[in-house]
């Protein structure tokens, strides 16, 4: 399931219901309204704002050994420099109960400038990538 953007009260508990039934949500973080909604999914807290990018930021580092960028791990394919953004959101996931970062999650990808692109973590035994 993709999720867009932010969701009204009635679509979050649907979304947890999926989840919780172990379907795998892709979830966009578009602006700050969805940052809630997200944080919810991941069971924690989720703290995030505008990168400053000057030009364009582009993928830095990808995990190449998770199935989801499994594909590209050949060196014919792995070439992501033509893929540019021009803006993008510095997230972090904190653990409600302590302020700290949320275990259980996983980047998969990072920015040139380290700010998380692709983030897994896992609720309950349902996966979720932002």
């Amino acid at each position: 399931m993709v999720v867009p953007g932010s969701l009204a009260e009635v679509q979050l508990a649907r979304v947890k219901s999926l989840l919780s039934n172990g379907c795998t949500v892709l979830a966009v973080v578009r602006d700050a309204s969805a940052n809630h909604n997200l944080g919810e999914l991941a069971g924690g807290v989720l703290q995030e704002a505008e990168a400053g990018v000057s030009g364009y930021a582009m993928l830095g580092q990808i995990d190449f050994q998770h199935p989801l960028f499994a594909p590209f791990a050949d060196p014919r394919y792995s070439d992501f420099t033509r893929i540019h953004f021009w803006k993008h959101r510095r997230v972090r996931f904190l653990d409600p109960q302590g302020g700290g970062d949320l275990s259980g999650a996983r980047v998969l990808a990072r920015f040139d400038d380290g700010d998380p692109a692709f983030v897994e973590f896992h609720e309950a035994k349902a996966v979720c990538l932002s």
